[in-house]
């Protein structure tokens, strides 16, 4: 369990980071020429009276927080502006901007306090909550690791709130007060009973008498025609695959020597060779089978390839094929496997070689049953237990069976894959999906079946499928239905929680990989109930299942420190926290729909870990906000060039809704003159909330318009949905 500082961050008023619609919303780029310019116009004294909304000055007089306007050019174009008449702008806005190119997303982290920005109308004004260090994150892949400290017993459980008692815990005599709720337990405890470790383990149901190494992998390849389309690549450029012809065509090769002889064109290179995307796939597949031999040797293995119809081939020689009417028949898909009645799957020790001729012999024809030949895939995983895994590959859009994504019936397509992974989530299997660069697949809907199961999706050129494949083997499962309750002390509330049960944060993970980790987001609510606190308490149960079947709980716990700083809490940043954080919100928030409070989420929180870097950071925190920065970059680029692609064809999303709060900006008063800055919005949100019905209702249809037209719109971009699930 980390945070992103080493004090919980206790402010009276809630924060407001303020941006410039125009700066988030245009073309317009500076050139560095320009922005050159700009930087030393800064230098000199301002003319004109503070921003209205300036950041909290050293005079004891001014406390409202400083505008924000004119950001990065990497922030992606916004696609309209407050719905409504609104008053004539302004004299235009003249903006003080730090930031780079648009090729550098380090314009997000520029500080404000060092910004001067003047006659920014309000309607184009934008504004989130100030991102602060309240932040905990839980890697979940240490679930892998033996556990410093089991305790064979039941745990001590607060009778209010199910707290567990641990090292934080005050027991006297026979009573625990609840550091978290305040609840009185009576308890019967020896000295050596009462946990001394801020991570303790408790095994609630032991394992089953079987290995843990029996899981399964399952390639589901696409074998559809469009797999013959092949790529060029130079001859120092290795394919492991065979060289004979196949037999089809064997008979129109001209032979030397009892070899196939060159065949060239006039004029053709000679120092070149193609490759077809389908030996692509059986290159990576060959070359995992040799891994999965060497290093998990007692996996089972099989092969699934969906064309006009379904195959699956086992070792042994079990070969079944669905086709017909029964590519729509969703029971049939999944319980498949059961059906066959193998009393066993052989390991691939023994199998390797049967396997590695099945894969080489695969061909292309036909059409895509992509969502029957993952249904059968998920079945046939779920046959060897929690952990297994399957690997989907495909080139193409789904046009055949169950999950079809060629027509209009998107919605019907959409609940199908939803199912799909609820399914997997439920027989403990991650799915990893790989798409071909180049191709069209409609990721949007098969994507999500990774994201929820905790697989890995991307898309790769043909001749880096090998390389891809390796990191989805080794981000493997380590545990399976986990489910993570954070408890705080009453003075704290979470903030973008959807499941909060008696002031308990619950998290239904389901599975969790290697590189799986989750953050929560708390704040303070009740300042009173902190005074007198030596230290804030904080849990984290976390109830998963083992892969060799034993059920455990194990408990974190740690105490922060307050202060009411926030540069205090800024100090010896956990830029990592930070940064995960960021982008996991950022990615929620595109994927809603909600394209420009995603990338003011990432400037507001890059700004955080800025301030942090100039007072001096370490090389730990510089490479942390490097590998954040080029995630960042990735996430905003992408949605950049949507936004803009949107604007160009005339679409009006209502970029001002997505404000946090926006009618704080509608109920500010006007302005005394046209060259004036505009009045500061109140600066807390404690007692606002909505008084015009209409008002609220309108900006909920909004919300939903935005993000299904939004969806719609990215199954035609897979490259968008690559770049948002991957970050979520």
């Amino acid at each position: 369990m980390d945070f992103a500082s080493d004090w919980v961050y206790a402010n009276d008023k809630e924060e407001v980071d303020y941006f410039d619609g125009d700066a988030l919303e245009t073309r317009q780029n500076r050139s560095r020429k320009e922005k050159r310019k700009v930087l030393r116009k800064k230098k000199a004294p301002p003319t004109a009276p503070p921003p209205a909304s300036a950041a909290p000055s050293s005079q004891p007089q001014q406390q409202q927080q400083s505008s924000i306007g004119g950001f990065f050019d990497g922030l992606l174009e916004r696609v309209s502006s407050l719905s409504g008449s609104v008053a004539p702008p302004p004299a235009p806005v003249q903006i003080y901007d730090s930031s780079s190119d648009s090729d550098s997303f380090e314009g997000l982290s520029d500080d404000e306090d060092e910004m001067h920005y003047s006659n920014i109308s309000k309607n184009k004004l934008r504004q989130i909550r100030k991102v602060d260090t309240n932040i905990c994150a839980i890697n979940l892949g240490t679930l892998a690791d033996d556990a410093t400290t089991i305790f064979t017993g039941d745990p001590t459980i607060c009778e209010e709130c199910s707290a567990v008692l641990t090292e934080t815990s005050k027991v006297q005599g026979d009573h625990w007060i609840c550091e978290y709720c305040n609840k009185d337990n009576e308890v019967f405890l020896e000295p050596e009973e009462i946990p001394k470790s801020d991570s303790i383990d408790y095994l609630i149901t032991p394992p089953p008498a079987s290995s843990n190494d029996q899981n399964m992998v399952v390639f589901c390849i696409d074998v559809s025609g469009s797999m013959c389309v092949t790529s060029e690549v130079s001859s120092d450029h290795k394919i492991k695959m065979s060289t004979a012809p196949a037999d089809s065509i064997s008979q129109f090769v001209e032979q030397h020597n009892g070899r196939a002889a060159d065949q060239w064109l006039p004029s053709e290179k000679r120092n070149v060779s193609y490759v077809s995307r389908l030996q692509c796939v059986q290159a990576a597949i060959l070359g995992q089978l040799d891994t999965l031999q060497r290093e998990h040797p007692n996996k089972r293995i099989a092969v699934v390839t969906f064309a006009n119809d379904v195959t699956v081939y086992l070792p042994n020689k079990v070969i079944h094929t669905v086709s017909g009417d029964k590519l729509q028949n969703h029971d049939h898909c999944l319980s498949l496997a059961s059906s066959l009645g193998l009393a066993e799957f052989t390991p691939v020790k023994d199998a390797a070689v049967e396997m590695t001729d099945i894969v080489k012999r695969l061909t292309e024809s036909g059409a895509t049953a992509l969502g029957p030949g993952l249904l059968v895939s998920i079945g046939l995983a779920g046959q060897c237990g929690s952990g297994s895994s399957v690997v989907l590959c495909t080139d193409g859009v789904a046009n055949i069976g169950l999950g079809s994504l060629d027509t209009d019936a998107t919605a019907d397509s959409g609940a199908f894959y939803s199912q799909v992974a609820s399914e997997a989530l439920a027989k403990g299997v991650m799915v990893s999906v790989v798409s071909i660069k180049g191709t069209a697949t409609r990721l949007e809907h098969i994507a999500k079946v990774a994201n929820e199961t905790k697989g890995y999706n991307d898309i790769l050129d043909p001749l880096n499928l090998t390389k891809g494949f390796n990191f989805i083997l080794e981000n493997s499962i380590v545990a399976t239905d986990v489910v993570a309750k954070m408890h705080v002390h009453k003075a704290l509330k979470f903030r973008s929680e959807s499941s909060i049960i008696d002031g308990v944060a619950v998290r239904d993970v389901g599975n969790v990989a290697k590189e799986t980790t989750i953050t929560f987001k708390y704040d303070v609510g009740e300042k009173s109930l902190l005074e007198g606190l030596s230290g804030i308490p904080f849990q984290i149960q976390i109830q998963y299942t083992r892969l060799d079947g034993a059920i455990c709980l194990r408990v974190l716990s740690k105490l922060k420190k307050v202060t009411a700083n926030r540069e205090e809490a800024e100090n010896n940043l956990n830029v990592n926290v930070l940064g995960i954080f960021a982008q996991q919100k950022a990615a929620q928030l595109a994927a809603e729909g909600n394209y420009t409070k995603a990338r003011m989420v990432q400037k507001s929180s890059m700004r955080v870990a800025r301030r942090q870097m100039k007072k001096g950071a370490t090389r730990v925190q510089e490479k942390q906000y490097a590998l954040w920065n080029t995630e960042a970059n990735r996430l905003n680029k992408a949605l950049k060039a949507t936004t803009i692609a949107e604007k160009d064809e005339g679409l009006d999303y209502n970029s001002a809704s997505e404000d946090e709060l926006d009618e704080l900006i509608d109920d500010a008063p006007a302005r005394a003159s046209p060259g004036a800055p505009p009045p500061p919005p109140s600066n807390s949100f404690a007692n606002f909330s909505y008084s015009d019905a209409p008002q609220k209702a309108k900006k909920s249809s909004t919300a939903n318009m935005r993000m299904a037209s939004r969806g719609m719109r990215r199954t035609q971009n897979d490259s968008l949905s690559n770049v948002i699930y991957q970050a979520a």
